[in-house]
């Protein structure tokens, strides 16, 4: 089985991808999950579910759970420092719950501080990111209960945000643009690593990452490949 069901994803510069549906990433059961791209293997922590529709996608509680990757140090590809990024995902959020809730999170303070992580919030600002001590945000939110693809793109100059291949503008909230630090920390998924609280509430199907950004014709390609998954 190849790394993704279906139509072709982009693959150029995807560094990192774990994803519910593909039984070498997660057998269904049990709580070690693996990065179908590299080592960044993961620990379901604090009972992660597992849901066997759409193909397969985790759960999350909103309370403590998550998935714990590990330590990102100088040598991991998800260290990004001082790179162009993208994350993608499909999420099924459900609308309540903590603010700023991270669908994945590489930080070790608030903002995003000394990290970057990727985040949707039930208060004003919604989707966004942070990177650094300085906060992105739109003022696009997905609609609770619908499966949503949701990316976000970093460059040398600013940030751009999509849901379902849409691009929205956005402001920062804090600070200025700043690109990913060269520092130490663990990674996660459906929570934020500086502390408890922020916990994702909802189902994650899978998480992407690439050590570029991709292009809005690319962020649709990967959407329209795997989009059936999800009606």
């Amino acid at each position: 089985m190849g790394i993704s069901r279906g139509k072709k994803i982009i693959k150029d510069g995807l560094i990192f991808y774990m994803d519910a549906a593909n039984k070498r990433s997660y057998p269904g059961s049990g709580t070690n999950s693996s990065d179908l791209i590299s080592s960044n293997n993961g620990v379901l922590t604090n009972g992660v579910g597992f849901d066997s529709g759409n193909g397969g996608t985790f759960d999350f509680d909103g309370a403590n759970d998550y998935i714990e990757l590990g330590t990102i140090n100088a040598s991991n590809p998800l260290m990004l420092h001082n790179s162009d990024f993208t994350i993608q995902c499909f999420i099924k959020w459900v609308g309540t719950g903590d603010l700023f809730q991270r669908i994945f999170a590489k930080s070790n303070g608030g903002s995003g501080a000394y990290g970057y992580d990727f985040w949707v919030d039930r208060g004003t600002y919604n989707l966004g990111g942070s990177i650094n001590g300085s906060s992105f945000r739109t003022t696009a939110l997905p609609t609770a209960y619908a499966w949503t693809n949701v990316a976000w793109t970093s460059n040398a100059t600013g940030n751009t945000i999509y849901m379902d291949g849409v691009s929205y503008s956005g402001a920062y909230y804090s600070g200025t643009h700043k690109r990913p630090p060269n520092v130490v920390t663990n990674a996660t998924i459906g929570s934020w690593n500086h502390s408890t609280g922020r916990e994702f509430k909802g189902k994650i199907a899978f998480v992407k990452i690439y050590n570029r950004e991709l292009s809005s014709t690319e962020i649709n390609q990967n959407y329209n490949a795997l989009k059936d998954r999800f009606k």
